[in-house]
């Protein structure tokens, strides 16, 4: 997963890295920067939503 948004990291990065590994699945969040809208400390009681639909794709990913 990569964010289409990420500053720190270009997206055609990730996009190469899938080249490499086509049977990996690869999701572009769209909006989602380098921390997917985290940060350190994370001072609020609610996700953002980008963070919040990272974990549920890692989940899901994960269940498989």
């Amino acid at each position: 997963m990569h964010g289409d948004a990420d500053p720190t990291v270009p997206l055609n990065h990730a996009e190469e890295l899938y080249g490499a590994h086509p049977d990996a699945e690869f999701f572009i969040l769209p909006g989602g920067d380098h921390t997917f809208g985290g940060a350190h400390p994370y001072l609020s009681d609610v996700l953002p939503a980008s963070l919040v639909t990272f974990c549920d794709t890692a989940i899901s990913f994960l269940s498989k």
